[in-house]
């Protein structure tokens, strides 16, 4: 990693301590086994990170590598967000069933969405690494999907007052900001030029090292079962009423289940 920057080399190793650091204390806590692909996520991205960092660097065995982490760490992130999903609606068996076929939906126009964006960026004559831009438009489709999806998501948290505890807190927004990111940056990247790969690099590995070291800190096995607490406190009428109106949209939804 000597190639690096030094503040991304420090800021690449602190990303991958803290990744390192939550997926022992998901397993040291035994809360892995609720939330397997976010598991998968840290493992895959922790194994990823030290292989990467005993490659050669400008080789053809580290950029295939490179490639095909980011396409399986995408697809472990979008299983974690229909995860998170599932959690945050747990206790709504029929809004979670309607939650998955919207979920789904969503998922595909913000990917169209997103594919319409990043399209303009698909054909450049002066960019010497092919690849490396193909890499670079996908992981900037899929963090902008994503990042969509938990908008959604986190939209419908925040109308809905769903009281939610600690470690689902931090689940959605430590997983949202570093996607958020890097879109951001890969955007920036792609249609601003090469000369913003730096900059770029060190603002979604900030991100992430930050995120998901607050993360690590604070996971506790009693933010599973302690006291659930809406993301934006409500007047106590107002978030009953709100609360019944969602409960009987959830009975609606599984008395119909029941008569299919």
């Amino acid at each position: 990693m000597n190639w690096l920057p030094s503040i991304e080399r420090y800021l690449h190793l602190l990303q991958l301590t803290a990744m390192i650091l939550l997926l022992l204390r998901l397993t040291w806590y035994r809360l892995a086994g609720g939330n397997k692909w976010l598991a998968a996520f840290l493992a895959v991205s922790a194994a990823g990170g030290v292989s990467l960092m005993s490659l050669p660097f400008n080789t053809n065995r580290y950029a295939y590598t490179w490639a095909a982490l980011q396409v399986l760490k995408w697809f472990l992130s979008a299983m974690a967000v229909r995860e998170l999903a599932g959690l945050i609606l747990a206790e709504y068996r029929g809004l979670s069933i309607l939650s998955r076929r919207t979920l789904a939906a969503v998922f595909a126009l913000c990917a169209l969405g997103s594919l319409t964006i990043v399209s303009f960026g698909f054909y450049d004559p002066a960019e010497s690494f092919p690849l490396l831009r193909l890499v670079l438009l996908f992981q900037q489709a899929m963090a902008l999907t994503l990042t969509l999806c938990l908008f959604v998501l986190l939209g419908f948290v925040l109308w809905f007052p769903l009281p939610l505890d600690r470690n689902l807190h931090l689940y959605s927004f430590c997983f949202l900001i570093p996607l958020f990111a890097t879109a951001t940056a890969v955007g920036v990247r792609v249609f601003g030029g090469a000369e913003w790969h730096r900059a770029m690099s060190t603002a979604t590995l900030l991100a992430y090292a930050v995120c998901f070291s607050w993360w690590a800190v604070r996971l506790r096995p009693a933010g599973e079962s302690g006291p659930r607490f809406a993301v934006i406190p409500r007047a106590p009428d107002d978030e009953r009423r709100l609360l019944n109106k969602l409960a009987a949209l959830n009975q609606a939804l599984e008395s119909r289940r029941r008569d299919l």
